[in-house]
This record gives structure tokens, C-alpha cells and sequence, in this order.
């Protein structure tokens, strides 16, 4: 409010409130639109609803060139045109072992209570801490998938199109992931399925 020096924002469909009286002015800005002051009236305070229209702002730009690559905005041709230094990694080095997956400290701790010799691999097949463990690993790579998932989607696609609220998301990515078709439906890796 530009009278007070109180501040609001607008919900995702565009509703506020904010203390008001007659005569204060109130100024609607954002970066799409231009600012709007309006005074408050008599007639706008007994209003359950008001509706406030803003006109879009638009910045028109100059004709912008972009270098040093020179891009026709064909994806196929600038493709085509572009020099790519090769990236540096184990494989380009010709290094051994570049083909070698980290393992997280849950698997590598599966892995050294399975190879901590005869007696102790053993010992742990029996008390359960190897089964123990591989449920671990099990578990921990599902929920690195689906946090995966979660991370390519916008929050507003859970909150809009599937009418989830914003703090119950990671719930419903939990409900999702003990989910046997989920799992399925991840490894096709079409991200309009999934």
C-alpha cells in the first residue's frame, strides 16, 4: 500500500488482501505489467470482491545479435555449424576404470560386510545385516528416482493440474515411489507418462 508502506503479493489466481481505508492509495506493480495506483473509495471498500485490471507491460527490444556463434535459430543448422571442444573425462584420458560407478557409503558398507572375509561375511548373512543392508540400498535407490522425478517437474504442475498442496508434494512422492507401477512407469524414462 503506497500510503502506509504495508506490502502484499497475490496468490497463484491472483487474490490478496490488505488493510485499507478510505482515501489511502494502493499500488499494483509487477514486472509484466505496468504500475496501477489506485485510491480507495468509499464504494471499493464495500465491495466483498474487487477487481483490480492491470494493462501488460511489454520492452520491446532491438534486433539483438548473438556471438560470436551467429545463430540462424534453426536447431538443426546451428547444430551442425557449432565446433565443440571434446569434454575431459576418464573416457577421453583413455583412463582405467573411467567405466566405474561411485558407490554410496550405504552400498559400500553392504559391500564390506560381504567381502570382510569367509567368517564375517558369515556372520553377517546369519545375524541379517546383509539382508538388513541390500533392503537399505534397495530402498534409498528408489527414493533417489523418484526425487529424481520430483525435480523435473515444477511444483506448480503438482499444485495445478493434480491439486496437490504445495507442502503435501513430498508425501504424495512417497506414496508414489512404494508404488510398483511408478517404478514401471519411471523406467520408460517418457516423461510425458511418467
Amino acid at each position: 500500500m503506497f500510503t502506509s508502506n504495508k506490502a502484499t503479493i497475490t496468490n497463484l489466481n491472483g487474490y490478496f488482501s490488505i488493510p485499507a481505508q478510505e482515501k489511502d492509495t494502493i499500488e499494483f506493480s509487477a514486472v509484466q505489467f505496468a504500475n496501477k495506483k489506485i485510491v480507495i473509495t468509499t464504494a471499493i471498500l464495500q465491495q466483498n470482491n474487487w477487481v483490480v485490471a492491470l494493462e501488460v507491460a511489454l520492452t520491446e527490444l532491438k534486433e539483438v545479435v548473438v556471438k560470436p556463434f551467429y545463430l540462424s535459430g534453426n536447431i538443426a543448422t546451428d547444430l551442425n555449424s557449432l565446433t565443440l571442444e571434446p569434454v575431459v573425462d576418464g573416457r577421453s584420458l583413455g583412463l582405467p576404470n573411467q567405466n566405474v560407478k561411485a558407490l554410496t557409503s550405504d552400498e559400500r558398507e553392504l559391500y564390506s560386510s560381504m567381502s570382510g572375509g569367509p567368517i564375517l561375511s558369515l556372520i553377517n548373512a546369519l545375524n541379517g545385516e546383509t539382508k538388513r543392508l541390500k533392503e537399505r540400498v534397495k530402498r534409498n535407490y528408489r527414493y533417489a528416482r523418484t526425487m529424481r522425478v520430483k525435480r523435473f517437474y515444477a511444483d506448480s504442475l503438482f499444485v495445478n493440474e493434480l491439486e496437490i498442496e504445495k507442502d503435501n508434494i513430498d508425501l504424495f512422492m512417497l506414496y508414489c515411489e512404494y508404488r510398483d507401477d511408478f517404478q514401471v512407469v519411471i523406467n520408460t524414462k517418457d516423461q510425458l507418462k511418467i
